[in-house]
């Protein structure tokens, strides 16, 4: 699968980041429990 155009390849870096964001949220909520 090939990225197309470069606005696609921006959308997918900041879904990327938004994710490793997220995760690491929830390692550090998880490490209260």
């Amino acid at each position: 699968m090939k990225i197309r155009t470069h606005r696609e390849l921006e959308v997918y870096k900041l879904a990327f980041k938004t994710a490793v964001e997220i995760y690491k949220l929830n390692i550090t909520t998880g490490n209260n429990d």
